[in-house]
């Protein structure tokens, strides 16, 4: 039996790293982990999609790559503040259409909280300016 080995099996299964991430209006990109697990054999794709949860409305949309051993990618959304304040505001993003025989796994959707920081009417407590969007490595 061999321990500490990568496997690269199968094309994997492709993921969001959890179901909500937040950061600050003041951010340039919110920056959202992508992961890929259960083997990552060969190069496969998925679509990625962002849906404005304060409008309803699909904004944007592109595609992720991950090449033959790749196990994580980081996806970036611009972040486009202002300096007044504002209510905090969400977007959903989603996972679809993986290529090359990958799957989805559970976490092929998340929510994004933008939260305001800017202005004195602010009530957010202060724990959620750190940095609650890890970096996988």
């Amino acid at each position: 039996m061999v321990y500490g080995a990568i496997l690269v099996t199968g094309p994997g299964i492709i993921e969001f790293g959890k179901t909500h991430y937040v950061t600050k209006d003041s951010t340039i990109n919110a920056v959202i982990p992508l992961i890929r697990t259960g083997g990552c054999k060969g190069h496969i794709e998925a679509t990625w999609s962002l849906k404005d949860l304060d409008k309803d409305s699909t904004q944007n949309s592109g595609t992720v790559a991950f090449d033959h051993g790749e196990r994580e990618k980081i996806l970036e959304i611009p972040i486009f503040g202002d300096d007044g304040y504002e209510k905090n505001k969400s977007f959903q993003l989603d996972l679809s259409n993986p290529t090359e025989g990958a799957t989805l796994g559970h976490f092929k959707k998340t929510v994004v909280t933008v939260v305001n920081d800017h202005g004195k009417q602010n009530v957010t407590p202060e724990w959620m300016w750190c940095n609650c969007v890890p970096l996988i490595r």
